[in-house]
């Protein structure tokens, strides 16, 4: 982490009043570069509200989500797992250049081309400023982070539709050794992308309207100019499907946005 910026004097309020959530990429990251078995830095947790991230281990049974694991009882008020504890009372991320999407983007969220601040910051008061902001790299992050949403989404649903269709329960395990293996094949697909116009896909993803579906549901028009986008789709599709023979198409109504 730099040593300038907001995070610089960070006190961690947010690795301990947050849930830190994590999509399917996030987890491969992190395992990936750390060389970690999933279960030792995630928590699965059940979630009561139905969603496009809640997994199931049992069919018609509890939905589940998945996020870094706290330091001691998993409990608000604890830090991440990967908080590191300076000597003068502040601290560091432990794992900066592996660090979630969630956390990358905060704190910011996107309204279609615009950048803008959240208005629950637990920073201190004007340590965020978006004129001093590199924003470009804020809306290139965004982007990116809805398209790896939407990936995930894609990946829970054919793992539920599965697991629905067996008739039989898994364990946490099954799912982490499912989802390793499928975003293993997505990376091959992401850095084939980024050599041809990848981060204008990914903006061209993030930048959609609230209310389009997710485009590996739905055959979503390509955005203006851009010849690639179903070829791109389609790829990306083909590499979760071919790396998951498991893998069940959700047949649901496509859920808006908004």
């Amino acid at each position: 982490m730099s040593g300038s910026g907001p995070c610089a004097s960070c006190r961690k309020r947010c690795c301990t009043n947050y849930t830190v959530s994590v999509n399917g990429y996030d987890a491969w990251v992190i395992g990936k570069g750390l060389h970690l078995p999933l279960e030792s830095f995630l928590i699965y947790f059940p979630v009561t509200e139905q969603n496009d991230r809640g997994f199931l281990l049992a069919p018609d049974g509890q939905r589940y989500e998945i996020a870094l694991d706290k330091v001691g009882q998993y409990r608000k008020g604890n830090p991440c797992v990967f908080w590191v504890e300076l000597m003068n009372g502040g601290g560091r991320c432990g794992i900066y250049p592996y660090r979630p999407m969630v956390c990358q983007t905060y704190p910011t969220y996107q309204q279609q081309e615009m950048v803008v601040l959240r208005d629950d910051v637990l920073c201190p008061e004007g340590a965020w400023n978006l004129v001093g902001m590199d924003l470009p790299v804020f809306r290139q992050r965004l982007s990116r982070f809805r398209m790896e949403q939407d990936i995930y989404a894609y990946f829970v649903a054919g793992w539920n539709g599965a697991l629905e269709r067996n008739r039989r329960p898994l364990t946490i395990r099954d799912y982490y050794t499912a989802l390793m293996n499928v975003y293993e094949k997505v990376n091959r697909w992401t850095e084939a992308v980024s050599d041809n116009g990848g981060n204008d896909f990914a903006r061209a993803w993030g930048e959609m309207h609230p209310s389009t579906p997710n485009p590996l549901f739905a055959d979503i028009a390509a955005p203006e100019g851009d010849r690639q986008w179903r070829s791109h789709v389609a790829a990306l599709r083909e590499s979760i499907h071919g790396s998951a023979p498991w893998f069940v198409e959700s047949r649901e109504p496509v859920p808006s946005r908004v």
